[in-house]
C-alpha cells in the first residue's frame, strides 16, 4: 500500500518538475528580463481623515491580552498500576505510597482582553473572563500587554451581576485609555472594537453604534444591563476589551455577541464606559458594588394596555411602593406606569433597575408617569 502511494506521489510531482524545468529552460533561452515591478513609496496622506491609524496606534496601547488558568494537581507515585489493580480486584489495601509526590500542571483555561484604567496597572476586564468553570476566580491570570511584556495579575474586585472585574498588575508608567461620556454617544457613531479575538493578536476592526440602552438578558434576571450596541466585530477573545470613538477614547468594554454559530455576525454588545467605570471605581475602592433603588416593585406593562394607553410596550407598571423610600415620598403609587427617566424613554423593567441602581446619593431624578393622564415628579436617590 506505501510502495503504490510513493509511486502516485511520484507520477504527481513529476509533471510539476518536468514544467519547471521547461519554465527555467525557456527563460534562460529567450534571455527574458524576468517580472519588474514598481512599488509606489509615497504614503497616504493621513491629515485629511482619510485614516484612523494614528489615534488607533495610541488606543491599542491601553489594551491587553488576558490568560488564564487552572493549576491541576496530581500524585505521582512509584509503583505499577497493574499491581494496584490486582490488589483491588482481590480485596486488599492499596500500596504505601512513601516515596510519592505531588506534583503541579498549569493548564491553560482561556483568553480574553482588558483595558488599563490608570498609569499604575489597574486593569478592566470581563468577570467572565477570569472566572473559572465553577463561577469562581481563575487560578492564574496572565495579562500581557501591547508590547509584549507579561505580568501576573490579582484580583482586586469583580461584579457578576454587570461583568465588570478590576485586575491589578505590578507596573507604573502604563498607557492608559482616555474615557468619554457614553451618554454622549449616539446611534451612527463610528467606533472600533479593539481586543484579542480567538487568541490571534491585538485586532482592531470597525463598525458603527447600531443601537443603545439594549437589555437582551445574558445576565439574568439579577442582571443589569445597558448595553450599546455594535456591529464592528467582536468574536470570542474580545471579551473584556475596548470600544473606542474616532477620538481613541473609551466608550464601552466589549462583553457579548448574538450569534448562532458562536463567531461573529455583526450584533455585538458593549457595557457602556461611565457604568463600567462606576463599578470599578467602587470595586477598586471597597471591593463591593453598592446599588440605588426608590422603592418600588415593579412588572412589565401588558401588550394590550400599553396599546389602549397609546404607550411604549417598555414602560412598566407600578406593583407596590414601599413606605418612607424616595417613591413614596415623591407620590408614586401603586398603578401607576411609569413611561420615562430623564426624559428618556425605558428599556424595560431591567432597563429602569440599571438607569437607577448606578445613580449617586443625593441625585434627583425625573420620572414621567401615566395616572389617568401624563404626570411628572421629583425624586432624589437615597
Amino acid at each position: 500500500m506505501k510502495s503504490k502511494q510513493k509511486s502516485r506521489l511520484k507520477w504527481m510531482l513529476l509533471p510539476c518538475f518536468i514544467g519547471l524545468t521547461c519554465y527555467f529552460s525557456s527563460e534562460r533561452t529567450k534571455g527574458a528580463d524576468g517580472l519588474n515591478v514598481n512599488i509606489d513609496s509615497h504614503p497616504i496622506d493621513r491629515s485629511n481623515g482619510a485614516s484612523y491609524a494614528s489615534m488607533l496606534e495610541q488606543a491599542q496601547k491601553s489594551v491587553v491580552s488576558v490568560y488564564t488558568a487552572e493549576l491541576v494537581q496530581y500524585l505521582r507515585y512509584s509503583g505499577s498500576s497493574r499491581d494496584d489493580l490486582l490488589r483491588e480486584f482481590l480485596g486488599l489495601p492499596p500500596m504505601n505510597r512513601r516515596g510519592s509526590n505531588v506534583e503541579t500542571h498549569k493548564v491553560p483555561q482561556g483568553v480574553g482582553s482588558g483595558v488599563i484604567l490608570n498609569a499604575n496597572g489597574y486593569i478592566i476586564t470581563n468577570n467572565h473572563v477570569i472566572s473559572n468553570q465553577q463561577g469562581g476566580v481563575a487560578d492564574e491570570i496572565l495579562v500581557r500587554l501591547s508590547s509584549g511584556k507579561e505580568y501576573k495579575a490579582r484580583v482586586v474586585g469583580r461584579d457578576s451581576k454587570t461583568d465588570v472585574a478590576v485586575l491589578k498588575v505590578n507596573a507604573k508608567g502604563l498607557s492608559f485609555a482616555k474615557v468619554a461620556n457614553s451618554e454622549q454617544a449616539k446611534v451612527g457613531d463610528v467606533v472600533f472594537a479593539i481586543g484579542n479575538p480567538m487568541g490571534v493578536g491585538l485586532t482592531v476592526t470597525s463598525g458603527i453604534i447600531s443601537a443603545k440602552n439594549r437589555n437582551i438578558g445574558v445576565y439574568g434576571m439579577d442582571g443589569y444591563e445597558n448595553f450599546i450596541q455594535t456591529d464592528a466585530s467582536i468574536n470570542p477573545g474580545n471579551s473584556g476589551g475596548a470600544l473606542v470613538d474616532i477620538k481613541g477614547r473609551l466608550i464601552g468594554i466589549n462583553s457579548a455577541i448574538v450569534s448562532r454559530s458562536g463567531g461573529n455576525v455583526g450584533i455585538g454588545f458593549a457595557i457602556p464606559s461611565n457604568l463600567a467605570v462606576n463599578i470599578s471605581t467602587q470595586l477598586t475602592k471597597t471591593g463591593k458594588v453598592n446599588r440605588r433603588t426608590i422603592g418600588v416593585y415593579i412588572a412589565p406593562i401588558s401588550e394590550a394596555e400599553a396599546q389602549h394607553l397609546g404607550l411604549s410596550k417598555k414602560s412598566v407598571v407600578v406593583q407596590r411602593v414601599l413606605a418612607d423610600t424616595a417613591a413614596a415620598k415623591a407620590g408614586i403609587l401603586p398603578g401607576d406606569v411609569i413611561t420615562h427617566i430623564n426624559g428618556r424613554g425605558l428599556e424595560g423593567a431591567g432597563g429602569l433597575r440599571s438607569s437607577i441602581a448606578h445613580l449617586k446619593k443625593g441625585d434627583v431624578i425625573t420620572i414621567d408617569l401615566w395616572r389617568n393622564n401624563k404626570h411628572r415628579v421629583k425624586l432624589s436617590i437615597e
